[in-house]
């Protein structure tokens, strides 16, 4: 009876060991296609800031359900993503899902 049951026991400790090295790797990518989605929003927010001419307002819907976009005087941290930016900004933060507004007045850029 032993020599039946131990290779089937064998064999689904070999079969469950998989399928959670599977299921670890598989959550493993969506963690970095997550911060790579992430890395590229902060990097095209810092580019349409530093891109806005006088008298322009742009939307950006980033695709990101729950985000922190702070705005400082040379840079912007989008969920903990910090990118250099050269434009003359107004200090602001937002928070939400809601989509970015860029609005440039006089040479002085507002984020909201």
């Amino acid at each position: 009876m032993l020599e039946w049951f131990l290779p089937k026991v064998i064999l689904l400790v070999f079969v469950v060991a998989l399928f959670g090295a599977l299921l670890y790797f598989l959550f493993f990518q969506q963690n970095i296609m997550k911060e790579t989605h992430e890395e590229t929003a902060a990097r095209n927010i810092a580019l349409m800031i530093d891109l806005s001419l006088p008298g322009t307002e742009t939307e950006y819907y980033t695709g990101i359900k729950n985000y922190v976009l702070s705005v400082s005087e040379n840079q912007i941290e989008f969920n903990n993503i910090t990118r250099r930016i050269l434009s003359n900004v107004s200090d602001s933060v937002v928070i939400g899902n809601n989509p970015i507004t860029i609005k440039n007045e006089n040479g002085v850029v507002h984020v909201s």
